[in-house]
């Protein structure tokens, strides 16, 4: 039976803290962060914010902190994909922020995650009080209260990988010189890693491309959608292509590219197996239609 570790120190009750719901923001909307990221932009920042009340008063309290001590609330990530974690808002506190509404929000680079991201917020000890209380908390950077972590999976588990831009027309690249993207991949090889073995290259003298995919501006839309759909549709069509894939799907390790492949076509395709998709895309004139649609390929979502 494993055990919570407590700190040994005090620590606030949850009656302390109000905290709303997760909030994911887009160029032209906001709306309520799900426990699926489905929609894959390489490149884009994943933005959110969580709005919240808080009693210092009370906090100070239950702490046995003196009202000289010094709070601060902070917004922080992380993602079991590629095992990165970070902070957005920082937030220092006021005995006049009692009972008020404050949002703190994160924004993480697109690269820096797969799998999936936890987001929670943080109550950390910037300064003790002056005067030394029994088992108040003394040491600055000490944790007094972790909001419930809100998990989300990125494209079905799994299916990001990094993206790097490279000039195309340099003697070391193998790809023609007006080449937008490629993915680098082996289709033969479904159990290489996709945090170690595929890659997206951007071509740095596309300006258009790494303009689409380094800023999320709606007028660059259609190109992050062109991109998002030719990369899922290589993966698709590698991966059923691939003898041992189709025969055996299950048998591919988390984190492996066979794995990806299968858990996007899960998602997509819940109702129906693996060989049988793999039939269906014998006929490309009528199974890129059901992809187009699966994806929901260049639809702006309300």
């Amino acid at each position: 039976m494993t055990r919570i570790r407590k700190p040994p120190y005090l620590t606030p009750s949850s009656e302390r803290f109000t905290v709303g719901d997760w909030v994911l923001i887009t160029d032209e909307s906001s709306e309520p962060l799900t426990d699926l990221f489905p929609i894959w932009e390489p490149a884009v920042p994943i933005r959110a914010f969580v709005p919240i009340k808080v009693d210092i008063l009370g906090i100070l309290e239950d702490c046995n902190l003196g009202l000289d001590a010094h709070l601060r609330l902070g917004a922080v990530w992380s993602s079991s994909g590629t095992v990165l974690r970070g902070h957005g808002d920082l937030l220092n506190l006021n005995l006049s922020d009692g009972g008020e509404e404050m949002k703190l929000g994160v924004q993480i680079e697109g690269i820096k995650l797969a799998k999936s991201i936890e987001v929670s917020l943080q109550l950390i000890l910037a300064v003790p009080s002056s005067q030394s209380k029994p088992f108040a908390p003394k040491i600055p950077g000490s944790i007094l209260w972790q909001s419930e972590p809100r998990r989300v999976l990125l494209e079905g588990e799994g299916a990001r990988f990094p993206v790097e831009v490279m000039d195309f027309s340099q003697s070391y690249s193998p790809y023609p010189d007006d080449a937008a993207w490629v993915l680098h991949w082996d289709p033969s090889d479904l159990h290489q890693t996709i945090l170690g073995d595929v890659r997206l290259y951007f071509n740095t003298k596309h300006e258009r491309i790494i303009r689409a995919v380094s800023n999320n501006k709606p007028e660059d839309f259609d190109l992050r959608e062109a991109i998002r759909f030719d990369v899922a549709r290589t993966l698709i069509y590698g991966a059923l292509g691939n003898e041992e894939f189709v025969e055996n799907p299950d048998g591919f390790e988390d984190g492996s590219v066979g794995a990806a492949v299968r858990n996007i076509l899960h998602l997509y395709f819940p109702d129906m197996t693996i060989p049988k998709i793999q039939l269906d895309s014998v006929q490309p004139q009528t199974f890129e239609p059901k992809l187009q649609a699966k994806l929901r390929a260049f639809w702006l979502e309300d």
